[in-house]
């Protein structure tokens, strides 16, 4: 049986030379936002009413760890290209980094539920422009980033659901 183009590219791909550091810390990046994140769910998320279809509190951690270390494979064998596109790949991919790191401050920190779910919205938009630029230098970097933006756009419904459970509290 014939493999799918995208697993024969990816059993073909080298693993580019700085393929740790970018994963270690996008992985590590990610996490910044616990700051915000565990205290609010010990208190103000526990107590906010959710939609019945809310996933379990374990399942966020596992989720974005493998996320954020996709997102760090694709940095890398985008970095690794001598595509003279790949700089400015590369800055969409910090700058949609940096919208992605403020969502948890926002709806956590400042508990903004509503304001959190329009910068979710930005957050799909930016997820989206990141893994056009880094498709059109090397399509497997853009196909990876799909379980994200799936997540993302799972993430920005669930979270204007929540919004609109809580309208008192949704500014």
């Amino acid at each position: 049986a014939a493999r799918p183009r995208a697993a024969v590219q990816l059993a073909a791909l080298p693993l580019p030379p700085q393929v740790g550091r970018w994963i270690g810390g996008c992985v590590v990046a990610g996490f910044a936002g616990t700051v915000f994140v565990v205290p609010a769910l010990k208190v103000w998320y526990v107590e906010l009413p959710k939609p019945k279809w809310t996933p379990p509190g374990g399942i966020y951690a596992p989720v974005w760890t493998l996320l954020y270390a996709s997102l760090g494979y694709t940095a890398a064998i985008v970095s690794a290209s001598p595509s003279p596109a790949r700089q400015q790949a590369l800055a969409v991919f910090f700058a949609h980094m940096a919208i992605n790191l403020c969502w948890a401050p926002i709806f956590f920190g400042a508990r903004r539920v509503n304001f959190a779910a329009w910068w979710n919205v930005l957050l799909c938009a930016a997820g989206v422009a990141n893994a056009q630029q880094f498709g059109a230098i090397a399509p497997l970097a853009g196909w990876i980033f799909v379980p994200y933006l799936v997540w993302c756009g799972f993430a920005t419904v669930l979270n204007f659901a929540i919004a609109r459970l809580n309208v008192p509290s949704a500014k």
